[in-house]
């Protein structure tokens, strides 16, 4: 029986696609996938985009605390932050 599972599990690796409706990826996924960035990221001109960042990936409960950090941030320093969707749409870019 082991040996039946592992050799089903092989066989659906070698034959495993990105354009398999089970995968669960969007278009725009499979894109990026398939086309990734070729320039040298750089966000040092963004202080603000590396804040949005930095909350984002250090933030244990990252939706519920980057509102509130976003929230604050806009509040007591008037820069405008990505918001939540923006930024999971940046991380997967960049990532």
């Amino acid at each position: 029986e082991d040996l039946h599972t592992s050799i089903a599990f092989i066989t659906a690796l070698q034959n495993a696609s990105l354009n398999d409706a089970g995968t669960g990826l969007s278009k725009d996924t499979i894109h990026r996938l398939c086309n990734p960035p070729t320039q040298q990221l750089s966000l040092d001109n963004d202080r603000a985009l590396c804040l949005a960042i930095h909350l984002y990936l250090e933030l244990n409960h990252s939706d519920k605390d980057y509102i509130k950090a976003h929230a604050a941030h806009i509040e007591y320093d008037g820069v405008e932050l990505p918001s939540l969707h923006q930024i999971k749409r940046i991380i997967a870019e960049l990532s």
